[in-house]
């Protein structure tokens, strides 16, 4: 007789990460279900409830929606990249030369706008000591 395995894996936060990423495509459970032949119901289970995949469903949907599994497979190792900044990347990837350097000057201005605002907390702390 087989001993029943025990599911020790906790897939909700993948499929919030996987909800997200189809939130971040515009589209609905019931086109991401149509394109993967599936239900509708089991694809919401699957991002509500943590409902466990098949590995070739979990394979497409990690791969159309662009989500890191390094980071929910191996959640106790740092990883390179987050999610969230692979999916900018791709997203860069996809602009010009001309449209990179708008998104520099815009990046750099957070930077600096975050340096002055540390800079102003540092200064505020010592005025009060």
């Amino acid at each position: 007789m087989r001993k029943k395995r025990e599911k020790t894996f906790n897939f909700k936060p993948l499929g919030a990460a996987i909800k997200a990423g189809r939130e971040d495509e515009d589209l609905t459970r019931e086109q991401v279900a149509e394109k993967m032949d599936i239900n509708p119901r089991y694809y919401a289970k699957i991002e509500d409830d943590g409902q466990y995949p098949s590995l070739g469903l979990l394979y497409s949907l990690v791969k159309m929606f662009r989500v890191s599994v390094d980071e929910h497979f191996s959640p106790n190792t740092e990883t390179a990249k987050t999610a969230k900044r692979k999916y900018i990347e791709s997203l860069l990837d996809k602009l010009s030369d001309h449209e990179l350097q708008i998104i520099e000057g815009t990046a750099k201005g957070i930077l600096r706008f975050k340096e002055t605002k540390e800079q102003e907390d540092e200064d505020n702390v010592l005025v009060h000591l």
